[in-house]
């Protein structure tokens, strides 16, 4: 018979490779889609983040200052209309405040007007967002009204395979001027 101990080391090593299994079967599961050979070129540019991410949020504070608490999400992107766009789910179980963020934007470029059309909607504000956004020198800026009337900018930039940055700039002033409010940058997980 084996020792007590040695069946409990058995069964640690069982239950670690059994969630190691399953973690690598949950990202086997996902598949991003791929561009279509006959989708617009530029198409590419948000396509690029297509896969699994793992994010970060912090909110600034009303005195300016960036609040310590981060909010952890997971946000996939990933290829659909045939591939000729890209939509993205944005699950965050722990945000700051408690509150639990689960939204998803469509993205589509239109080749004649040389320019993104967006629409978000999230679960919490229940109204749809619309954007358009251009790309500049490794930059997307994505511009338009929240689902609360604000004008916003949403600003992707740092792009590479592992990594990118996210930030939300809000504008007191008719857009003279913007205030990050949000930061989120974003890493690909590893196993």
């Amino acid at each position: 018979m084996l020792s007590e101990v040695l069946k409990n080391k058995i069964g640690y090593i069982f239950v670690i490779l059994t969630i190691f299994s399953l973690s690598l079967f949950a990202q086997e599961k996902f598949n991003p889609g791929k561009l279509n050979p006959d989708a617009p070129k530029e198409t590419e540019q948000f396509g690029q983040l297509a896969g699994v991410w793992d994010a970060e949020q912090t909110i600034r504070n009303k005195d300016g200052t960036w609040s310590v608490k981060t909010a952890k999400a997971e946000w996939r992107w990933y290829y659909i209309l045939d591939g000729h766009a890209i939509q993205d789910d944005w699950f965050s179980p722990d945000s700051v405040n408690n509150l639990q963020w689960v939204g998803t934007n469509i993205r589509i470029y239109n080749s004649e007007e040389k320019q993104w059309h967006m629409a978000w909607i999230d679960k919490t504000n229940r109204r749809l967002a619309t954007f358009t956004s251009t790309y500049e020198n490794g930059i997307m800026t994505m511009d338009g009204t929240n689902a609360k009337g604000r004008h916003i900018k949403n600003i992707f930039s740092n792009i590479s395979k592992e990594s990118f940055d996210w930030v939300q700039q809000w504008t007191f002033d008719e857009g003279k001027s913007w205030v990050r409010s949000f930061r989120s940058p974003a890493t690909r997980p590893t196993i």
